[in-house]
């Protein structure tokens, strides 16, 4: 069906009505009458060019949704960008060298460096100026409270964030009987909601937490027994 346009008849009765049927190939306009059809000859030019444009034109919805795939193409592109720009901050995160410090750290408080290794990447992923929505700074996500109670002067300081943080698991493992588990649920969520559980806390989070800094300290203590069988 082509768009059809009525006009009364100036020349008789009845209603003349304009079709547009190649219109854009030819450019002639037929009329047609209840009793004949005339041809009304070649439209003017710039009458063609805006009834053209007017034929062209996509419908609203037609515009929403190319405005939509527009907008959702512009979205995946910016979101690219983000995860290749996260991806290099990672990159050169991991590529800082702090094994001095978590030697140390592990030295003086009697924890294994692997340990804290894990600890590290599974809390901040080796960014020192990490923040959580929580307050939680640093390497080892450091609180205000360990902070202040390890005289922590600043949080992002790679010394003393790991020191600190490694002589708080330290305590949780003392106050817990040297229970690894709990000990790490307890980093998470605080040794007083850890302290009314035999195990570890029922909560997803924690869970999660517990179960990523033992699967990479596992894992660091059974690359470094490879490592020792092929030196052997």
């Amino acid at each position: 069906m082509f768009p059809r346009h009525d006009f009364q008849n100036p020349y008789g009765r009845g209603v003349i009505s304009v079709s547009c049927h190649n219109l854009r190939k030819t450019g002639i306009v037929v009329y047609e009458t209840g009793r004949r059809t005339l041809l009304a000859g070649i439209l003017v030019l710039t009458g063609m060019a805006a009834y053209s444009q007017y034929l062209d034109a996509p419908s609203p919805a037609v515009q929403v949704i190319e405005q939509s795939r527009k907008q959702q193409e512009q979205v995946a592109t910016d979101s690219r960008k983000i995860k290749k720009h996260r991806s290099a901050r990672h990159r050169h995160f991991k590529s800082r060298n702090y094994s001095r410090q978590v030697h140390s750290a592990g030295s003086r408080h009697n924890i294994d460096p692997r340990l804290i290794h894990a600890v590290i990447e599974v809390e901040s992923s080796g960014d020192p100026n990490a923040v959580s929505p929580r307050g939680a700074k640093g390497l080892m996500q450091i609180t205000p409270g360990i902070c202040k109670r390890y005289g922590v002067s600043n949080p992002f300081d790679i010394e003393q964030n790991i020191n600190a943080g490694s002589a708080y698991l330290a305590h949780l493992l003392e106050s817990l009987n040297g229970d690894l588990e709990r000990a790490l649920a307890a980093y998470n969520c605080g040794l007083g909601r850890v302290s009314l559980y035999k195990e570890i806390p029922p909560s997803s989070e924690t869970r999660m937490f517990v179960n990523k800094i033992i699967s990479k300290y596992r894992s660091k203590i059974l690359n470094d027994l490879i490592s020792d069988g092929h030196s052997g």
